[in-house]
């Protein structure tokens, strides 16, 4: 089962396939989604965000944990 809307499904996808370009270029093998780990992932967002906690989960797989700030307002946004 995905828990994911369209909309969110599609930008998976898309940002896969955008990643899996980049990959290529270097002759390294694609990536493919696991929706498993796109919950696992999401549940532990969510988490983040409810709590306002910053750190990892320490549940054996990992993630990439990313912050920045600026007194200047953000004029756009890309990426």
């Amino acid at each position: 089962m995905n828990a994911f809307t369209l909309v969110e499904i599609q930008h998976q996808n898309q940002t896969l396939q955008h990643h899996n370009s980049l990959r290529a270029r270097h002759c390294t093998p694609r990536l493919v989604l696991d929706n498993e780990l796109n919950n696992i992932a999401q549940a532990y967002a969510n988490y983040l965000a409810r709590t306002g906690a910053f750190q990892h989960s320490n549940n054996g797989l990992g993630e990439n944990l990313y912050m920045a700030s600026s007194s200047a307002p953000f004029t756009t946004l890309d990426g």
